[in-house]
């Protein structure tokens, strides 16, 4: 499998857990290791963040910056 591949897969398997779960919400490590479990969160973790800045770009989830710096990714709010 190509990473592009790779990636749409990944992003696919995000997308659905947060449309499963809409009000979930979490880091890119938290992501990697508790929604995917893929074993292999080393390779994943560049692969995780390639599929949430393409959602991201799409439109379809939404990157939150906390107060004490740290990023979760949710669902877009659409008002």
């Amino acid at each position: 499998m190509s990473e592009e591949d790779n990636v749409l897969q990944v992003a696919k398997g995000i997308l659905n857990y947060m449309r499963r779960f809409p009000d979930a919400a979490d880091t890119d490590e938290h992501i990697t290791h508790w929604w995917l479990n893929t074993g292999d969160e080393e390779q994943e973790a560049g692969v995780v963040t390639s599929a949430l800045q393409m959602l991201e770009k799409n439109g379809l989830i939404e990157r939150v910056e906390l107060p004490d710096n740290r990023v979760i990714y949710r669902l877009k709010i659409i008002h």
